[in-house]
């Protein structure tokens, strides 16, 4: 796809149809407080420590409560990041790209002005400050990330009619693997070899000794003379 364009910018001026949807989705989140719980695995999960949600620049109105995740709620949702990526892995590149284009529809469209009276009521920002960092960044982000994507996948090596050549790209975690696995190998190989040398060494240095022994074994013998076996034949 071509690079998209920025999200518009909006003045939300007096009279304007965006400002009135704002302003209706600002009261009716003052009026409808709510809890939130964190989502693990698909599922919200209540942890029992609730904690208040106040407007910083009002702190006389509650906007609800969220309940607060502790280091299980943590290892929890890490092993099911992890779980999960092997499922992403295994998905094309379109496929993941239209995931990305349809979250920038949905911002962009019916959950706008839920996520900018979201962002002006817990943040403390105003209509405009609240359209270019949550909204307009957002689905930038993900729209011309989509883009450059495509752009990186569609750099291909030169291929001929007898030979087809085509690049794979690995992700930041395939590639981790991959050189963590090169030093594990490094590593090993240098353990290899520096056994394999004191191996040599100590070989080298019982052989001195033994010959060393033997040397002076024979000297002995010669000064004493013959024993008295090779005496008497």
């Amino acid at each position: 796809m071509p690079l998209p364009p920025n999200q518009p910018v909006r003045d939300f001026a007096p009279g304007s149809p965006e400002r009135a949807r704002l302003v209706a989705e600002l009261d009716r989140q003052r009026a409808n407080p709510r809890r939130i719980l964190p989502v693990i695995d698909g599922r919200e999960v209540d942890t029992g420590r609730d904690v208040e949600m106040r407007e910083p620049h009002a702190h006389r109105n509650t906007l609800g409560t969220y309940a607060a995740a502790g280091a299980a709620e943590a290892d929890a949702a890490i092993r099911s990041a992890i779980a999960a990526r092997k499922d992403w892995s295994r998905m094309s590149g379109a496929s993941r790209r239209a995931i990305f284009l349809r979250a920038a529809e949905l911002l962009a469209g019916p959950f706008n002005e839920r996520l900018l009276a979201a962002t002006m009521l817990q943040q403390s920002k105003t209509a405009f400050q609240a359209e270019i960092d949550a909204s307009c960044e957002l689905i930038d982000f993900l729209r011309f990330n989509v883009a450059f994507a495509e752009q990186i996948e569609a750099m291909q090596p030169l291929s001929t009619l007898a030979e087809q050549n085509r690049l794979d790209r690995e992700n930041i975690e395939a590639a981790r693997r991959s050189a963590l696995s090169a030093v594990i190998d490094a590593d090993a190989l240098a353990r290899v070899a520096t056994v394999r040398t004191r191996q040599s060494q100590a070989a080298a240095t019982l052989l001195e000794a033994g010959g060393a022994t033997t040397v002076e074994s024979r000297t002995a013998q010669e000064r004493s003379g013959p024993t008295p076996e090779r005496a008497g034949s």
